[in-house]
């Protein structure tokens, strides 16, 4: 099923008085068209179920990319699409021209916006996507958003793979993995690991801070390093060794060897602070 909405931003005239003289404004009329597709893996049915590993891909170009909770313990795909016209007609149209790619197999769920092109002033669409997963399903998850932001939150990773071109990345799992390789060109990290086995963590963040919150318990040993061009590392973990400084830090958990729960780390901001704290 499917369900619409419209959002019609019409023609405004606003009078701002400064100093006892109107000042007028003009805003352009302009017409979005959003039509929410609530897309279900299961086809028929309200889900699919799934078990075990599950390889997750989401991309768009301008949107939101999340991954998240099912609230049901099934598999959905969630996909919602806006269209942009000067006209109800031309936005619909733009909406309705915009055919999301999502594909599903038995342990999969692709969702990717069709390659298009088109110029400034011309009717468009764009796109944003949600996967939710059943808590005990682990992800392989490969997320790219253009310009936009990417979501993680309460789900179980075996791999993660998230990049943002222009937009924020917010990874907080309900356990974690693996390989995690997050990177943003534009934007900030902020990452929390409220449960985390061997990893290894791969953070970088060209303009934006990266905040980082891992397990400080005496189960989990750390070796990384941190540096960014003008910002301060700050490394903040209980028992480690710490080297460098304010703008290159390596730091190692004392007995790191011993530890039953080994993570290293890489992580570089080119223009904003980094800081690691223990949850």
């Amino acid at each position: 099923m499917s369900s619409k909405r419209f959002l019609l931003a019409l023609l405004v005239l606003v009078g701002l008085f400064v100093g006892g003289a109107a000042l007028a404004a003009v805003v352009v009329p302009h017409v979005l068209f959003g039509e929410g597709l609530t897309k279900h893996s299961g086809g028929a049915g309200p889900g699919q179920d799934f078990a075990g590993t599950v390889a997750i891909g989401m991309c768009v170009g301008t949107g939101t990319v999340a991954l998240a909770p099912s609230p049901d313990g099934r598999a959905h795909v969630e996909v919602h699409v806006r269209g942009m016209g000067s006209s109800e007609q031309e936005a619909r149209a733009a909406a309705q021209s915009l055919q999301p790619e999502v594909r599903t197999g038995t342990a999969s769920l692709l969702v990717h916006e069709p390659a298009r092109s088109w110029r400034w002033g011309e009717p468009h669409a764009t796109m944003s996507a949600r996967i939710l997963l059943p808590g005990g399903v682990l992800a392989k998850a490969d997320l790219n958003a253009g310009t936009g932001s990417v979501d993680v939150q309460g789900v179980r990773l075996a791999r993660l793979d998230a990049t943002a071109g222009t937009g924020d990345i917010d990874v907080r799992p309900a356990w974690a993995q693996g390989r995690i390789d997050v990177s943003a060109g534009t934007g900030s990290i902020r990452a929390a690991f409220a449960g985390l086995g061997s990893a290894d963590l791969d953070l970088s963040a060209g303009t934006g801070d990266i905040d980082v919150r891992l397990p400080g318990d005496a189960q989990h040993g750390y070796r990384l390093d941190a540096s960014t061009g003008t910002g301060v590392v700050s490394l903040d973990l209980p028992d480690i060794t710490v080297h460098g400084d304010q703008h290159r830090r390596s730091a190692t958990t004392n007995g790191f060897d011993q530890r039953a729960t080994r993570v290293t780390g890489d992580l570089s901001a080119g223009r904003g602070n980094v800081r690691v704290t223990s949850a």
